[in-house]
């Protein structure tokens, strides 16, 4: 470029300074660098410019002051400083997430999730099974089993037992149930319990019988036997004269046995069984079978009167003996006869009754003799021609004083 430069003036305005236009090209044959020497400045050398404030375009980030309490990273200056100092902690730090405002449960929002090892999936429903109503998915079912579970389920089927089996090393007690806690105390306060010890020389505990239990049942069982009247008192028949028993035995006891067998109401020929075969338990064990008889008797409730003939037996007789049918006395019984065969012939009481009865006294020693003793005797009673009003007509009682 030949010629003085041209002269680039600035303006000054109120919407800032504007630079004259430079010329559109270089004149011919000069190079497209244009030297622009500006006046005062020698050499193109920079020209040092001073300013308090330079304006900023519009939106460019301006510095401020530092929040109370806050330290500006190490060697940072300005917005470049902090923006370094935030950009080294995010890189190689880790930032605390703390305050109020954390809570508990973070709300997470994703269309699918990696799951777990092992973790449960959902599948398909088996055959003909259908999931509770509104139920969806695992959860649904879940929900459902719970619902069930947690009111009541039978237990059917054929494995069902009457009596379940229950193992366990420990269960509850109901309330007020004893325990062992307090058996100190109770053996303190009475003493020595009740101890099995030996049975008396000669005397032999009850059949069945065994240690404390087994003589206490056997005692109640022997005193079970006994008759009290209404006030609880024992009843209790006293035989005079020097005793021993008629066989001997340590003591005696009444004992009186009423039956009232069964009969035909009807017609009997004479001759005839009148209730079959009668067994009396007279004696008082089958061990001492023995005693004193006393007395027999028989009562008829509408005052019948036909002739009765009585057999006693000290053995279950050969004899066929069978109601409303003809009696035949086998020889091989005379021999277990207590007393001869005899007669009863029943008369009316007397004025205001309708029953009758008769009786024979005796003062016989007996015994049972069946093949294994029993405390019993026997007794078949053949009658004159008769007819009961009921099945139910007649009794018999016999009494003996029993050995024991």
């Amino acid at each position: 470029m030949s010629g003085a430069p041209p002269q680039v003036v600035v303006t000054p305005s109120a919407t800032g300074t504007t630079i004259n236009t430079l010329p559109s090209s270089n004149p011919a044959g000069t190079s497209d660098t244009v030297a622009l020497p500006v006046q005062g400045v020698t050499g193109g050398v920079p020209v040092p410019i001073s300013a308090a404030v330079l304006p900023l375009p519009a939106g460019a980030a301006a510095d401020g002051t530092d929040a109370s309490g806050v330290t500006a990273p190490t060697g940072g200056v300005g917005i470049r400083g902090w923006l370094s100092g935030i950009y080294s902690v995010l890189k190689n730090g880790s930032v605390a997430v703390t305050g109020s405002f954390y809570p508990a449960t973070q709300p997470v929002s994703a269309a699918s999730l990696p799951l777990p090892s092992g973790a449960a999936q959902d599948g398909a429903d088996g055959t003909g099974i259908t999931p509770p109503t509104g139920a969806a998915g695992i959860r649904g079912w879940l929900s459902g089993i719970y619902k069930l579970l947690s009111g009541s389920i039978a237990v059917t089927g054929t494995f069902w037992q009457a009596t379940q089996p229950i193992s366990a090393s420990s269960l509850p007690l109901p309330t007020g149930a004893a325990t062992a806690a307090g058996l100190t105390t109770i053996n303190t306060t009475l003493g020595s319990p009740a101890q099995d010890g030996t049975d008396a020389t000669g005397v032999t505990a009850p059949t069945g019988g065994v240690g404390i239990r087994g003589w206490l049942s056997g005692i109640y069982k022997f005193v079970s036997q006994f008759a009290f009247d209404g006030s609880g008192n024992l009843k209790v028949n006293v035989v005079t004269g020097a005793g021993g028993g008629s066989s001997g035995a340590g003591g005696n006891l009444n004992t009186q046995k009423t039956l009232n067998p069964a009969v035909t109401a009807s017609a009997y020929t004479s001759g005839y069984c009148l209730g079959g075969l009668m067994t009396f338990p007279v004696f008082h064990n089958a061990s001492n079978p023995s005693g004193l008889l006393n007395q027999f008797a028989a009562f008829s409730k509408t005052g019948l009167t036909a002739q009765l003939t009585v057999f006693i037996f000290t053995k279950s007789p050969n004899s066929t003996a069978t109601d409303h049918a003809a009696f035949s006395l086998n020889t091989a019984d005379l021999a277990n006869l207590v007393v001869p065969p005899f007669l009863l012939a029943p008369v009316v009481l007397g004025v205001g009754s309708t029953t009758s009865s008769a009786s024979q006294s005796f003062s016989v020693s007996t015994v049972n003799q069946d093949s294994t003793l029993t405390e019993n005797l026997y007794v078949v009673i053949a009658t004159a021609a008769v007819t009961p009003a009921s099945t139910t007509e007649f009794f018999f009682s016999m009494n003996v004083v029993a050995d024991y």
